[in-house]
């Protein structure tokens, strides 16, 4: 039985970044000219090698290899990283880390995610308030499809499919990273909801969906459940939204539900017509293509029709389906789809090898297996990089991506009229391959080598795993210290000092020590005690309002 989730979990991540490939090469196309100016096909049935232009209309025009996956499935693998050998989603990398870096290789990635992203290299914004405007861009606005696309790795790596607060909480907090609005958090929990029913061996049927619809009012639950959520982000969310949280995640539950009504008719029709579906749920406007609880919900009523058509047939008609969001939809699709059918894509997709080492990481965490994972920097001395391009440093005559390590090149610089920077294809030393953003500066330190597959490129799949510095523990508070002997992985991060004084009733004792422990840190001591204070404060604040009004 075990084995039989093992190789669902990996087919599930392949055809997710199947359908990503395949979907990516027509995302954001009108016509059929568009598609052919990219691929030189018509129609997209099969991976192929293309081009497309970075950086706006007149960008840098760059070579995608056959198989080059987006946005979802590199912030996919992010989430898959930031689960440790634990089992646990550290969400402060994972916001501060992950995301901040990303932006220097991202591919495909859309307006309120990229906003969000730009606000976290701030130093006073984290995971639970990245409360951001961009522009027109609101984070209590943003409901788009960026959440739900990357949370399956929580899913895969769950010891309890059957306890849906398992892997929910850690769902919630990963689209509250960037997503403000109950459809973006809706469709990740949606779809979360829906890849476990069919992870655990059940079907999907509509009444399964009419289920998961319904629970999605209760998703305030979760979010009074945990203290950061309640304590810091609820408020502030509140009084910006100016709406309560139950009401706005009812209101969204109906939609859903209202959805499903219009989507049991197309279910019912005599010939199930993808177009249909897509007019019919208003997915063809650009004010509905990427909405997140839309997206996870036609990637789950698709599941509904692998009775009577392949996988492929239908993943064919999603990514020509042209002025809708075709990767998002085929990767969603894919990733549900791939626990149902035996076989695997008979096509090879980008970092094929990495993809399947890191879900089957996540199936033995679900198994509660000793496992290797990323080693993060020292998150209370990181500082995420304002700039994209700085992301990418020169050390001995070496590239070296932040945090990452020394990337090796496998392409030529591609070069356009934007004469800062550059794009090349890399190797990162954990066993991806990117497109990074490069300052124009360090191209004569990269090697003139043209790959014709980056894909093969990108087989090692070592993970680093390097122990703390105990050295440094002669700074500590003698409580702290007491505690680092008993375990040398004890985070010392702002989220967790917060947590702990939030845990501890805001004990005085505690919180002395922690603002004196970080007077010790070389790395700007005072911006992160008025940090962690601002943090404790506003949480004491809310927490003796809602003493006040019971």
């Amino acid at each position: 039985m075990t084995d039989i989730r093992h190789q669902a979990t990996i087919r599930s991540a392949l055809w997710a970044a199947y359908g990503d490939a395949l979907g990516f090469i027509t995302e954001l196309s009108k016509d059929k000219s568009t598609i052919k100016h990219r691929s030189g096909l018509e129609r997209i049935e099969s991976l192929v090698p293309w081009r497309r232009v970075l950086g706006g209309m007149y960008g840098t025009s760059v070579n995608l290899v056959s198989g080059c996956y987006s946005d979802d499935t590199q912030l996919r693998l992010s989430t898959s990283r930031a689960i440790n050998g634990q089992g646990f989603f550290d969400v402060e990398a994972f916001a501060k880390f992950e995301l901040t870096v990303w932006q220097t290789y991202a591919l495909g990635a859309g307006r309120g995610t990229k906003a969000a992203t730009q606000s976290l290299t701030q130093k006073s914004k984290n995971w639970f308030n990245n409360f951001f405007t961009a522009k027109d861009i609101i984070y209590t606005n943003v409901g788009g499809n960026g959440a739900a696309m990357r949370i399956q790795p929580h899913v895969w790596a769950a010891q309890e499919l059957s306890n849906s607060k398992s892997f929910q909480t850690d769902v919630v907090k990963n689209s509250i990273t960037t997503h403000g609005h109950p459809r973006g958090i809706a469709g990740a929990f949606f779809h979360a909801a829906s890849l476990a029913t069919l992870l655990k061996g059940s079907q999907l049927t509509m009444d399964k969906l009419v289920s998961i619809a319904e629970s999605c009012a209760d998703i305030p639950q979760i979010i009074y459940a945990d203290e950061y959520l309640s304590n810091i982000w609820l408020p502030e969310w509140e009084d910006l939204s100016e709406t309560n949280i139950e009401q706005a995640f009812k209101k969204v539950s109906n939609e859903i539900l209202n959805d499903l009504t219009i989507a049991k008719d197309w279910l019912n029709s005599p010939q199930e017509d993808y177009d249909k579906l897509i007019n019919d749920l208003n997915l063809n406007l650009p004010t509905e293509r990427g909405s997140g609880t839309k997206t996870a919900l036609v990637a789950s009523l698709l599941v509904l029709n692998l009775n009577k058509s392949s996988i492929k047939q239908i993943m064919n008609d999603v990514v020509n389906q042209l002025d809708s969001d075709t990767d998002t939809i085929a990767t969603m699709f894919g990733a549900l789809a791939g626990v149902v059918v035996d076989e695997r894509p008979n096509e090879t997709v980008q970092d094929e090898n990495y993809i399947i080492n890191e879900a089957s990481r996540l199936y033995n965490l679900s198994q509660e297996k000793d496992v290797s994972c990323f080693t993060y920097p020292d998150l209370l001395n990181w500082v995420p990089q304002r700039s994209i391009v700085s992301n990418v440093t020169l050390k001995n005559n070496k590239l070296v991506l932040n945090g990452f390590g020394t990337i090796k090149p496998i392409s030529k610089p591609f070069n356009g009229r934007q004469k800062g920077h550059y794009y090349q294809w890399f190797e990162v030393s954990q066993g991806f391959t990117a497109l990074i953003k490069v300052k124009s500066d360090f191209e004569a330190y990269t090697e003139q080598e043209t790959v014709s597959n980056v894909v093969n490129m990108s087989n090692n799949l070592s993970h680093t795993n390097q122990p703390i510095d105990t050295n440094q523990q002669h700074n500590l508070p003698f409580s702290l210290k007491e505690e680092t002997i008993v375990d040398n992985n004890i985070d010392y991060s702002i989220d967790s000092l917060t947590k702990k004084a939030i845990d501890s009733q805001f004990d005085p004792k505690i919180i002395g020590e922690h603002i004196l422990f970080l007077t010790t840190q070389q790395d700007m001591p005072i911006e992160k005690i008025i940090s962690y204070s601002s943090i404790v404060a506003k949480a004491k604040i809310s927490r003796d309002k809602r003493k006040t009004n019971i």
